[in-house]
């Protein structure tokens, strides 16, 4: 729990937004930058790995100042120095990927969390995005695990309900078992 909270944290979502044909990569990486702000803003105990994340870093290490350069060759120049292993996963021509790191979550609490996600796209008009990630994939199946056994159940019941009533249509066999 200690390391989950303070070190890393479990990857619990990841975001692909997918990039439109005429947005150049510094402005996505300055709109995203805003998402991200506006997701840490409104989620606690989170931290996002991503492509501007990794250019806030970056300007820190060499300027001390935790901010998204407003200049196109500033950004890329700081790009530049962040290794190749970090920046390929993260971007490319058709997606820009954005993983989330926080604590376990409940399924309900998942599901809050998820809504605050959406919402927050939504405020910043982004439409095309999916998401996706092992904690994503484990919370989304059990539900759909869950849904389909208490389908199961309930149609299990019907059916021994409706076999039991055309066994017993006859109420004179119902007073033998009485």
């Amino acid at each position: 729990y200690f390391f989950q909270k303070n070190i890393m944290g479990l990857p619990i979502l990841e975001i692909v937004v997918d990039k439109t044909s005429e947005e150049s990569d510094f402005d996505l990486i300055q709109s995203m930058g805003e998402v991200e702000k506006n997701l840490g803003n409104s989620i606690s105990d989170i931290k996002i790995i991503s492509l501007s994340e990794m250019s806030k870093e970056a300007n820190f290490f060499y300027l001390k100042n935790r901010e998204l350069p407003t200049n196109a060759y500033a950004l890329m120049g700081l790009l530049s120095k962040v290794p190749e292993e970090l920046k390929t996963g993260y971007t490319s021509e058709n997606y820009y990927r954005i993983t989330i790191l926080g604590q376990q979550f409940n399924f309900k609490e998942y599901n809050d969390f998820l809504n605050k996600v959406r919402l927050n796209l939504k405020n910043q008009k982004i439409e095309k995005y999916s998401f996706n990630g092992f904690f994503y994939s484990v919370v989304t199946s059990h539900y759909s695990i869950l849904n389909f056994l208490i389908y199961s159940f309930f149609s299990s019941c019907l059916v021994i309900f409706i076999i039991i009533g055309l066994y017993f249509r006859n109420i004179k066999l119902l007073s033998i078992f009485g």
